[in-house]
């Protein structure tokens, strides 16, 4: 079976993730999705609880992971997040 996935561009506006635009940006991805189907978003910002709640509100399964890798463009260690939900 053909894994579908939706993704999300790590320049999301902060305003998205939180309150009733939170809850629609979820709700309407769950509703594209397919059984088992994904969705991911990577922003720059730490996880944030109220935003795991709001994806756990609409998926079965929600995970949070935080990426370490090297940004060249400023000389060091970088963190972003990674949030995996799954319908």
């Amino acid at each position: 079976m053909a894994a579908h996935f939706h993704s999300i561009s790590p320049l999301l506006p902060q305003h998205l993730t939180q309150g009733q635009q939170c809850l629609f940006l979820s709700a309407s991805m769950a509703v594209q999705l397919r059984q088992q189907g994904v969705f991911a978003l990577w922003p720059n910002e730490p996880p944030a609880e109220d935003f795991i709640a709001t994806l756990a509100s609409v998926f079965t399964r929600v995970e949070t992971h935080i990426i370490r890798f090297y940004n060249p463009f400023q000389d060091n260690e970088a963190t972003a997040s990674v949030y995996v939900a799954v319908k």
